[in-house]
């Protein structure tokens, strides 16, 4: 799926770093007759490809960038209680990954990721959502859920109420955390 690049770094060897839009990162190198990409060797360069797009193979895997923070959690959710709309094709805002857990019984979820991804998820798994990517989500009829919504460390403070939490890229060994008070789930940018 292509991303916008909106910034770059140099690593560790001096090899320029895109920064994408979805969070990630990825490099771009000048390595004729592989890779020709003679503008990655300046600063006026780099800075004229800012704002275009770029592939993002770690968002079609669903691939969570390290280093997010859960900012947010809305439910838990029963089949009864989930929103209608999460049930029907929707984002995530940008520059915001999801995480959706079940805590009980089994959800499907399908995101239009490039291939498409449909995943059946029982109690203790999750699955990352990149930003801005339709997906919906359908319940079994004895469910509970919650949606976590994350992002870098650096992002602006946690509101009040809220525990930042960071995570790795494994699975859950528990339930996460939920809001200390309940809020209007209000999930995605459309």
């Amino acid at each position: 799926m292509q991303r916008m690049i909106v910034g770059f770094h140099p690593d560790e060897q001096n090899d320029w770093v895109a920064e994408l839009a979805c969070l990630h990162n990825q490099h771009v190198r000048h390595d004729p007759p592989w890779q020709d990409r003679p503008w990655v060797r300046s600063e006026l360069g780099r800075r004229s490809r800012l704002g275009t797009p770029i592939d993002c193979p770690l968002c079609d895997r669903t691939e969570m960038p390290g280093g997010l923070v859960t900012v947010r959690t809305a439910g838990p959710f029963t089949a009864d209680t989930l929103p209608s709309g999460l049930r029907r094709a929707h984002r995530v805002a940008a520059g915001t990954w999801g995480r959706l857990v079940v805590l009980e019984g089994s959800a499907t979820i399908t995101i239009a990721t490039d291939p498409a991804v449909e995943r059946t998820l029982r109690a203790g798994q999750a699955q990352a959502i990149p930003p801005e990517v339709p997906h919906a989500v359908a319940t079994a009829r004895s469910v509970r859920l919650v949606v976590e919504f994350l992002r870098p460390l650096e992002y602006p403070a946690v509101s009040a109420g809220e525990t930042a939490v960071v995570l790795s890229n494994a699975e859950p060994s528990q339930p996460p955390p939920t809001r200390a008070h309940g809020a209007s789930f209000n999930c995605c940018g459309s």
